[in-house]
């Protein structure tokens, strides 16, 4: 019983470390080709190149991934136009910068701004803008905002009757026709 076994070698590490760096580089390389098919589909293909380069950093030779993908046809060309619609909308507002600094480099002028109505008048709209035609009698209740008849806000009339009937019977010295002709033009013009 007094004697003492023989030590077992030493591992050899540094084989072991060599074979797993072995065997994990040939899994690497098989997971790249395996990620990268060539898929087809009716929106085109994708596919992929590979060539060999040197790693500036090791030296070594490595593999060199490039992905390729082409349209369908009629994609490439909706592509296309989509994107030169795009670049044409953004030379368009591109254009417009000057103009829209110069529109806000003098201070905002409130003393342009229309009349506010006034407590127990007629309430009307007056003013000088072109998409505006002066004088347009809202028939809007001054004291409580409700449309009382004629325009009403919420839901406009379809018809010119009950227009037509107020102005002619609110006609001043300019005589019925000047009236109905308002409001025809104004009718044509919303």
């Amino acid at each position: 019983m007094g004697g003492k076994a023989a030590t077992p070698p030493a591992p050899d590490y540094l084989g072991a470390a060599t074979a797993q760096a072995q065997a994990s580089e040939k899994a690497t390389r098989a997971q790249n080709f395996a990620n990268r098919p060539e898929i087809n589909t009716p929106f085109g293909t994708q596919s992929w190149n590979t060539k060999s380069v040197t790693d500036p950093s090791s030296g070594e030779l490595v593999t060199q991934w490039t992905q390729n993908t082409t349209l369908a046809p009629g994609l490439a060309d909706a592509l296309d136009y989509q994107l030169d619609t795009q670049l044409g909308r953004s030379r368009l507002a591109s254009g417009f910068m000057d103009r829209v600094a110069d529109e806000y480099r003098p201070p905002f002028n409130e003393a342009a701004l229309p009349r506010m109505a006034e407590v127990n008048a007629p309430a009307s709209l007056r003013a000088n803008i072109t998409d505006y035609t002066p004088g347009l009698s809202t028939d809007v209740d001054s004291r409580s905002g409700q449309t009382v008849s004629g325009f009403n806000f919420s839901n406009p009339t379809l018809s010119m009757t009950p227009m037509i009937s107020g102005l002619v019977s609110a006609v001043d010295a300019g005589g019925p026709q000047q009236s109905i002709t308002a409001a025809c033009h104004w009718h044509t013009l919303s």
